[in-house]
């Protein structure tokens, strides 16, 4: 109920504008090391290239394990990122602009090479991003793996940073859904600069901000 009012009180959002994330996106804005980027992508308010929440065991249905599955696009499926034809071209040509249009609303400098960079990035994530197909076969998407396994597996992805900001750093096992994108999207992590993932991060939460509910409920 909370979150609903809070949604629709815009006269309080139009009032308090940036107000209620102006720190965090100084913070995000100022980052400067991979594991900085990976703390934010931890937050589970934050866009994030590595999805986590809870699973069960297909081997074991009686205990569920935390399980990490890829994520990170703007765009609703890999295909709007690549298509020639159609209406795909306006798409990105609009999501470009949306960006392009938020930050200069936020007065973060350098608008439109930060679109540029994180419409190159997403496309790459895009690339590697497992189809529904996939994602509906659990005999494939169910990966069975040693936590420890992590740095090795998909090495790259500050994994330690990750999972101690998310508060499961203790657990043995995990499961890995989209095992082949998580692999790849670690690649895409380490060879990404820190000033592009400052500007994703910087975008989305701008794009889903969580604004605190001021009013009364009756």
């Amino acid at each position: 109920m909370h979150f609903y009012l809070g949604y629709i009180d815009t006269n309080n959002i139009e009032k308090l504008g940036l107000k209620p994330i102006q720190q965090d996106l100084k913070e995000i804005l100022a980052l400067n090391n991979y594991e900085g980027v990976a703390k934010w992508m931890a937050n589970p308010k934050s866009f994030s290239i590595i999805s986590i929440h809870t699973a069960p065991d297909i081997n074991n249905r009686n205990r569920f394990l935390v399980a990490l599955g890829d994520s990170g696009i703007g765009l609703p499926s890999p295909e709007w990122y690549v298509k020639q034809d159609g209406p795909y071209p306006g798409y990105r040509k609009a999501y470009k602009e949306y960006m392009v249009r938020t930050f200069e609303l936020a007065g973060i400098s350098n608008a439109d090479q930060r679109a540029n960079d994180i419409l190159e990035l997403e496309a790459k994530l895009a690339a590697v991003q497992w189809t529904p197909a996939q994602m509906r076969d659990s005999k494939i998407n169910s990966r069975l793996l040693p936590a420890s396994a992590l740095y090795t597996y998909a090495p790259g992805f500050p994994w330690k940073v990750f999972l101690a900001s998310r508060q499961v750093d203790h657990v043995s096992e995990v499961i890995l859904q989209a095992d082949s994108a998580i692999k790849a999207k670690a690649t895409i992590f380490a060879n990404t600069s820190i000033a592009t993932w400052s500007s994703y991060l910087a975008f989305h939460w701008i794009r889903e901000p969580f604004y605190p509910f001021t009013g009364t409920i009756s």
